[in-house]
């Protein structure tokens, strides 16, 4: 769906995805199949039927115009025929003809035309049952989906509800209420923040009652808890500045920045060609596949150093743009030629987070860390991927799901791997200038990010960002909240090669299937269930 459009007016455009929208069209197209077939039948008796025909005609084609234009409103007129390509191409064709068909009818009457003539035009009129495949299509499609929560989202609602009707309550109760010091509507806040935030079964102590430096240190780093402190705004305003300051690492010199000639050296690349294509980096569109082919199979590399480049993070992390080629390079490697989960599929999920945090207005909400922290995930999400899923590796016990205990094998791996890539070879660690508290911020981040990827985590995260959404919104000046942004980005990033234009799409759905088929054999040989969608037999 185009996301431009339809995100300002949201009620009419759910409206118009409606299954009962669309079975209304559907009825409309049966009804009007109906009086089609009975002005044949008139006129095959050499009774014209009037203007009766012609008026039902000119009232069908007029709602079927007023649908496609309610449409381009919502989506633009890019969008709606980019959206469901063909389909909506094929609407459009239509209703022109119709109408063509219409006029001239009109005019033939009104000149007394034969029945012959008049008959081949209404016969014009079945075209109209081709829009019956698009309805039944997309009302069958939307059938197929089904709705998903969790038991916090509908706690969060039925909280909700007692707060909307909380003024309803009678002033007497309500008094009551408040003095016996039962329930309050700050308590049912906080009740809703509890839920949303995750944090019902941590230890809460509040920082004047945990002693001293010591005991809050050893607390900490032992037990998850929430710490609450007591302090006025001006001490928050305080201490959010410093916490912003600390956010930021210190700038190395400014070096002469490559060209991609110099990044992809001994790869030969038309430069000029490569130069002109990644001005696409901004656009949605963009084509990965491409991108591939012109920098010599080092999309990666080569998407990578533009990112970085974009928002100046060799400078404003202290790496130097020898350390970055390295590090990208040798990150690219260590992907593996599978037909889905490879270097590609990397650099379009690097593409995705690069698109969303330029063009959907969220730089500003992030901090230099964390972009280099966004962009730095996506380059090492899928890192190592051995081209089977986190089933396969448990029920075949394989050394990564022992390593992880059966819990998000690959994830761990991936992002476990690419740290330990960065530890181990001095040359490639673009985190080296980082103290402490930032390495410990960074990594946090990323572990948060590069988990969430995971399928299984799939509903559950949806969901909290859904309730964040419905309960009061995000607020990107809360650490936990952004942090859900980020993971929610990346997560979309990673899962979006789908919403890509259909021919993009379309590649990227013919390699996860040959992966998919790849799984199935390897299950088929060992005895194993074959997963679902994996069996190249029955799959359709």
């Amino acid at each position: 769906m185009p996301p431009t459009q339809g995100e300002k007016k949201p009620s009419l455009n759910t409206a118009l995805e409606s299954v009962l929208f669309d079975v209304c069209i559907l009825s409309l197209i049966l009804v009007d199949g109906c009086f089609t077939i009975m002005s044949l039948i008139a006129t095959s008796r050499n009774a014209l039927g009037g203007d009766f025909f012609l008026i039902e005609g000119i009232v069908t084609i007029c709602i079927f115009w007023f649908e496609a234009f309610l449409k381009m409103y919502c989506y633009g007129v890019k969008g709606y025929f980019t959206t469901m390509f063909p389909w909506n191409l094929l609407d459009f064709v239509v209703c022109v003809l119709s109408t063509a068909a219409l006029v001239l009818e009109f005019f033939v009457q009104d000149v007394g035309g034969t029945a012959g003539v008049v008959t081949l035009l209404r016969l014009l009129r079945l075209l109209r049952f081709l829009r019956v495949i698009n309805k039944v299509r997309a009302i069958t499609t939307k059938k197929r989906g089904f709705d998903v929560g969790i038991p916090a989202a509908r706690c969060i609602e039925i909280v909700q509800k007692v707060k909307k009707h909380w003024g309803k309550i009678p002033k007497d109760v309500l008094r009551h209420l408040e003095e016996s010091e039962l329930v309050t509507k700050e308590d049912l806040d906080y009740v809703i923040t509890q839920i949303r935030d995750k944090t019902l079964y941590k230890l809460v102590f509040d920082k004047s009652d945990m002693g001293d430096e010591e005991m809050q240190a050893y607390l900490s780093a032992t037990v998850d808890v929430v710490v609450e402190e007591k302090a006025d705004k001006k001490q928050q305003e305080v201490a959010k500045k410093e916490a912003d300051k600390k956010s930021g690492v210190t700038a190395a010199s400014a070096e002469t920045r490559w060209t991609y000639s110099h990044l992809l050296d001994g790869v030969s690349v038309n430069v000029d060609a490569l130069e002109e294509f990644m001005t696409t980096t901004n656009q949605w569109d963009f084509d990965v596949f491409k991108c591939h082919d012109l920098s010599g199979g080092n999309e990666l590399a080569l998407l990578g150093f533009h990112c970085f480049m974009h928002f100046d993070l060799c400078n404003k992390m202290g790496i130097s743009q020898e350390m970055l080629r390295n590090f990208l390079m040798r990150i690219q490697k260590g992907y593996k030629p599978n037909p889905y989960h490879n270097k590609t599929h990397a650099a379009d999920v690097l593409q995705g987070t690069f698109f969303m945090i330029t063009a959907c207005g969220l730089e500003e909400n992030f901090t230099d860390l964390e972009i280099f922290s966004l962009l730095l995930s996506a380059i090492v999400h899928d890192y190592e991927h051995p081209g089977v899923n986190n089933g396969f590796l448990v029920n075949t016990d394989d050394v990564l799901a022992l390593r992880y205990n059966d819990k998000a094998v690959l994830e761990m791996h991936h992002i476990a791997a690419a740290f330990l890539l960065m530890k181990e070879d001095p040359e490639l660690n673009l985190l080296h200038k980082m103290d402490k508290e930032q390495y410990k911020l960074l990594r946090s981040m990323m572990i948060d990010m590069v988990l969430g990827t995971e399928m299984a985590a799939h509903f559950e995260v949806v969901a909290l960002f859904k309730s964040k959404l419905v309960d009061q919104g995000l607020d990107m000046s809360k650490p936990d909240d952004k942090k859900l942004v980020m993971k929610m980005l990346l997560h979309v990033a990673d899962v979006s090669n789908p919403a890509r234009n259909v021919e993009i799409a379309g590649k990227w759905t013919d390699n996860v299937m040959a992966e998919f088929y790849m799984q199935g054999d390897m299950e088929r040989e060992r005895s194993l269930k074959i997963s679902p969608f994996m069996d190249r037999d029955t799959t359709s």
